[in-house]
């Protein structure tokens, strides 16, 4: 089991989500960029060029658009444990039975849960003896630092040394996105390689079962 390598260097994806955008305005900035650290204020003059905005707040939108890939990357984690999950705990072998969704209704509840409910950690131990420990460390590094994320982050920028939002943050989510990218990529090899092992081919895929996954989730079944 190979580790994730080094993050790689993430700016050309930040660089690319922020275009000119002749809407755009700062009638909303984090007044911690120019003035007070500690409220939310709302520009007087609207900016229609991003290259015309002060420094401070073009940092401050670089920084947060990492923070938005790399949140991207949190999510597409558990997203990819629970196919995972899903894929190993499931019986796959092709059937044509006369109604796909009464055949799949056992499993839908499993399915629904991973997908709709459960958490990343919860995946992460129904993965216990099923892959590679290696790999679940990995894992489990990055949902803490997931939770970390998602809960306290952006607050904890406030206590730390100006400029809030600044090139300190930058670097650390491009470190974060290089790192969720690797992790993820490991977790499609070891997806694959259950795939492989249980032979199951794109031409074996049953009709309907696009929209039936697709059911199971983000909806509810009757």
């Amino acid at each position: 089991m190979r580790r994730a390598g080094p993050p790689g260097s993430c700016s050309r994806i930040a660089d690319a989500a922020i275009v000119e955008d002749d809407q755009l305005s700062a009638k909303l900035i984090v007044r911690a960029v120019s003035k007070s650290r500690w409220e939310v204020a709302a520009s007087e003059q609207p900016i229609e060029r991003f290259e015309d905005m002060p420094a401070e707040v073009q940092q401050a939108s670089k920084s947060l658009t990492q923070y938005a890939l790399a949140m991207q990357g949190a999510q597409f984690l558990e997203f990819k444990l629970a196919i995972l999950w899903n894929l190993i705990e499931t019986d796959l072998t092709p059937r044509r039975p006369k109604n796909i969704e009464k055949a799949f209704r056992p499993i839908a509840r499993r399915v629904r849960h991973a997908f709709q409910k459960a958490s990343a950690s919860e995946l992460r131990k129904n993965l216990e003896g099923k892959v590679d420990n290696d790999l679940l460390e990995q894992v489990s590094e990055l949902i803490t630092v997931r939770d970390r994320l998602a809960h306290r982050y952006l607050r904890d920028q406030f206590v730390l040394p100006a400029p809030v939002y600044g090139q300190r943050m930058y670097d650390e989510m491009e470190e974060l996105i290089g790192a969720f990218n690797a992790v993820n990529a490991l977790i499609d090899e070891e997806t694959e390689r259950v795939r492989s092992a249980k032979s199951i081919g794109s031409d074996e895929l049953l009709p309907g079962t696009e929209e039936l996954t697709r059911t199971l989730m983000y909806d509810d079944l009757d």
